[in-house]
């Protein structure tokens, strides 16, 4: 994926499965693209790694405060690691 659509990935509500507006009439999929991941990176560390094939890109989220994507050798794909899950969420 691009540095751009590796920064997008852990933004909420920042894609979509619908394509055009017909789709809104016959909505063929359940629950929504985009959540996951931002969900995961606000009570985690995150940091995900990306080559496209032309260039490597990472970035680091950490409880929900995202550091800008840098340049980053890598094969090609996607890897994404997360530590530290739930380290900073109250406990009752």
């Amino acid at each position: 994926m691009s540095a751009d659509d590796l920064s997008r990935a852990f933004e909420r509500h920042s894609t979509s499965k619908i394509s055009d507006t017909d789709d809104l009439n016959a909505i063929l999929t359940f629950g929504f693209r985009g959540e996951a991941l931002p969900s995961i990176s606000s009570v985690s560390q995150v940091e995900a790694t990306t080559n496209n094939g032309d260039t490597g890109h990472r970035i680091f989220i950490d409880n929900g405060k995202k550091r800008d994507v840098v340049r980053f050798a890598r094969n090609k794909g996607t890897t994404i690691h997360v530590r530290n899950l739930f380290l900073k969420t109250p406990r009752v």
